[in-house]
């Protein structure tokens, strides 16, 4: 038997190792002997079948002149019979404890090996780990790497400085402690990872070794999981070099990390803290820490220890059981704070303790109101997933934050109400487009729906003026926010409007002169052009644009198409139009829409248009066409437009609003604006002038106008373009499509005549021979893409190759 170590100051005499043989299996067709293993109150298991034991025997008679015949013999017949295994196990248990009983001081290598004393016992697992920091240290502190260790053998080490023997009791120079202690002097970055469970096959609990890191002088970064914070020491001694420190799955408290020596002391303050009672020690903080992670632990409360690191920029906490955010306005230079999956239920004075912080994670808690974020002005990034948010109120909170760039509400009650992605988008206002909702960009189209939903706000605000008895109207109400409107030309036909101006007023008598501040501030008068009584208005149609609509009277006379520019006005006039009916009424004007003009009539289930009546406290009807309508209006105006005899093929591609920008005047950088209407066939691509078709017709029409006048403006093959133009430098969204102009080349096509009106000399062809730009603006992101998409597809299948598009300044 083995003599042992001491402990302490009256160690007592270290017990000695046994090795019992307590089994065998069979493994494909040779027998395997399990070995149990005893050193003091550890065990483990060592499975080797004889042949090993023959080699072990071997090794041991050439280096150490034991005896030949200590090894049972081997048997060739018979050999995994159960009579034999039994009595083999005997055998070979006593030879196992002969060989320990004769080396009592220092085990052989080989026998320590084959009992695996480097994974399990403590002088085998510091030889081994000698000998690898002799040949590796070097190297891995050159590297800069991170030096992984278990916390067994930060337990061998630590036992083993603790005994009064020789560092090199073997002998052998490899295996000499000093190698560990000069390599752990200089290393930097430590990582300790325990085991769940017990060690191997042994009985060792890890996570609950003690073990002292003080043998570490030069550390920078180190991690540590799976260890018992109570049972680590001399970390402290790490305070003038570390900046980071990672301790997760270990920890009940902060202190235990922080602060381990309070518990030696009633009362305790920094360094350098002016000291108002009495204190009965003073210690030091952590001079260097900057990043401390002690997520996934077991701490209930952010603790009067983080006055000991007052330099901590970045700090993770979550996976913890905080009740309360407490303590941390010590905390000056915290940029970064992690609390999420936490037990937080309110967030009440936040502001003061988190003036400077730019990242806020409070996902996976308890949170119903966000009303303690509303002063965090340095916010940039706020995640709020997993939370119990259910009103669309408490958005405002965080909506007025001027930095604030990206916001997670997923998985929150609130974000399954319908249009939840634009409500949200809407609670931040001007700097809507600024901000990443989800992880996910904000789109041209949201932002359009996030100006309808501004207006919706501002027709409740209407609403609630209107509300008061001495400010209802009768029948000559105003409108206010109307767009510009032109009066009907020829019964049911008619024209349509211009681009709409700031908020006229339209009254049964005149309109009202008004300022308007893109023009200086001076007044202007616009002339009455039409007036239709509020008592004779029956129906409102919304037509093939969102900014298109229709007022219809009891009279062809009494018809007037809308074509604004301005979706948003468009829609705060409709609002503030249902609102006034509701007023004439006299009875509680509705609720405004919050959906904009497409979603209005959508059908969630078909994903199809559907015609669709807006019902609401008066008797006007406000419809909005089918996907049917539409196609219809489009098909009428392909039949008008083609000549079949000419071209049976021609088809309409895409119809759309845009804009023309003009030469800019002397003096000014920017050109202006034309409305026109943008025609793509399959072979030719127009400009119009506003065209006055309209959908559906009133109830008093009996059948569609005999000819509808379209005004060309010009007129271009498609396989004549040239390249796209993208970033014109004045208007960063519009395209420039340069045509080569083809001398005598018929510009009208397939296109009848009959159906424009007449222009003396046709499109303008001073340019013959010559380059011919279009710079167009179509205001809607999503038109745009689709124009070059299918302008791309058209003249790829016309020239045979892909069209050239550049990006410019």
């Amino acid at each position: 038997m083995a003599t042992a170590r001491t402990f302490g100051p009256e160690r007592e005499a270290e017990p000695a190792k046994e090795a019992r043989v307590v089994g065998s299996e069979l493994v494909d067709t040779y027998t395997v002997y399990i070995i149990q293993v005893t050193d003091g109150s550890h065990e483990w298991t060592v499975k080797h079948r004889y042949s090993d034991f023959h080699d072990l025997h071997e090794k041991l008679v050439a280096e150490r002149k034991i005896d030949k015949n200590l090894l049972p013999p081997k048997k060739i017949i018979g050999k995994n019979s159960r009579s034999l295994v039994e009595k083999r196990e005997k055998d070979l248990e006593v030879y196992l404890q002969k060989l320990l009983a004769a080396f009592p001081g220092v085990t052989p290598r080989v026998l320590a090996h084959f009992l695996h004393f480097h994974f399990y016992e403590i002088n085998g697992i510091t030889a081994a780990l000698a000998e690898e920091l002799f040949e590796k240290g070097e190297q891995l502190l050159g590297a800069g790497e991170v030096f992984a260790i278990g916390p067994l053998q930060l337990y061998a080490v630590t036992e083993q400085l603790q005994q009064g023997k020789p560092t090199c009791a073997s002998g052998d120079a490899k295996t000499d402690l000093g190698h560990i202690l000069d390599f752990t002097c200089r290393l930097k970055y430590l990582k300790v990872s325990g085991t769940e469970g017990p060690f191997g096959t042994s009985n060792i609990q890890e996570q609950l070794l003690p073990f002292d890191l003080s043998i570490f002088k030069s550390l920078h970064q180190v991690e540590i999981s799976h260890c018992d914070a109570k049972h680590i020491r001399g970390l402290v001694a790490s305070k003038p070099t570390l900046a980071t420190l990672s301790v997760r799955f270990s920890a009940t408290s902060m202190k235990e990390v922080l602060v381990p020596e309070a518990s030696e002391f009633d009362e305790w303050e920094p360094e350098g803290t002016t000291l108002e009672g009495p204190v009965t020690a003073v210690i030091p903080t952590w001079q260097a820490l900057t990043t401390l992670d002690l997520s996934h632990n077991s701490v209930s409360e952010i603790d009067e220890s983080v006055k000991l690191i007052p330099k901590i920029e970045f700090l993770d906490l979550s996976h913890n059981g905080l009740l309360v955010v407490d303590n941390l306005q010590h905390l000056y230079n915290l940029v970064h704070l992690d609390l999420s999956y936490n037990k937080l239920s309110s967030l009440e004075g936040l502001h003061t303790k988190l003036g400077n912080i730019k990242t806020l994670n409070l996902a996976g808690n308890l949170l119903e109101s966000l009303s303690g974020l509303h002063k965090l002005y340095s916010l940039v990034n706020l995640d709020l997933r997993d939370n119990r948010i259910e009103q669309m109120e408490e958005v405002r909170s965080i909506g007025s934050l001027p930095c604030l760039e990206h916001v997670s509400l997923l998985n929150n009650p609130l974000s399954i109400i319908p249009d939840y992605r634009t409500k949200v988008l809407a609670q931040f206002g001007e700097r809507a487009s600024e901000v990443c909702l989800d992880d996910t960009v904000t789109t041209e189209k949201e932002l359009d729906t996030v100006e309808v939903l501004k207006a919706i706000q501002k027709a409740k605000e209407v609403k609630s003026k209107l509300s008061n008895p001495e400010k209802k109207g009768g029948e000559d109400s105003r409108l206010s926010a109307a767009p510009c409107i032109r009066p009907s030309s020829s019964p049911p036909t008619v024209a349509p409007a211009s681009a709409s101006l700031p908020q006229p007023i339209l009254s049964n008598q005149d309109f009202w002169h008004q300022k308007n501040t893109d023009y200086n501030n001076s007044p202007f008068h616009i002339s009455q052009c039409f007036v239709l009584k509020l008592s004779d208005l029956q129906s409102v149609n919304v037509g093939l644009f969102d900014q298109h609509f229709r007022l219809t009277g009891s009279t062809p006379m009494q018809v007037v198409t809308c074509l604004t520019r301005d979706s948003y006005l468009t829609h705060c006039f409709l609002q503030h139009l249902m609102v006034v009916l509701s007023s004439l009424e006299r009875t509680p004007s509705p609720e405004p829409v919050d959906k904009d003009f497409y979603s209005e009539f959508g059908n969630k289930t078909t994903g199809k248009m559907e015609n669709y009546e807006l019902i609401h406290s008066s008797r006007v009807k406000f419809t909005y066409p089918s996907e049917e309508e539409i196609g219809d209006l489009t098909f009428t105006v392909a039949q008008k437009m083609a000549e079949p005899e000419k071209a049976p093929a021609l088809s309409i591609l895409l119809y759309v609003q845009a804009f023309q920008v003009g030469m800019p005047p002397p003096g000014c950088c920017r050109g202006p604006l034309r409305p026109k209407t943008l025609l793509l066939t399959s072979s030719e691509i127009f400009l119009l002038d506003e065209d006055c078709v309209h959908y559906p017709l009133p109830e008093f029409a009996k059948e569609p106008p005999q000819r509808d006048r379209y005004r060309l403006d010009d007129g271009r093959r498609v396989r004549d373009l040239d390249r796209v133009l993208m970033g014109y430098q004045t208007y960063p969204q519009a395209l420039t499509l340069v045509f080569d102009d083809v001398q005598g080349h018929d510009l009208m096509g397939s296109v009848t005549l009959d159906h424009f009106g007449e222009v003396p000399g046709g499109p303008a062809r001073a340019s013959q021979g010559r380059e011919v730009q279009w710079q167009v603006f179509v205001p809607s992101a999503e038109s745009r893409e689709k124009l070059i998409s299918l302008l791309a597809r058209q003249w790829e299948a016309l020239c045979g190759r892909e069209l050239p598009v550049e990006l410019t300044g």
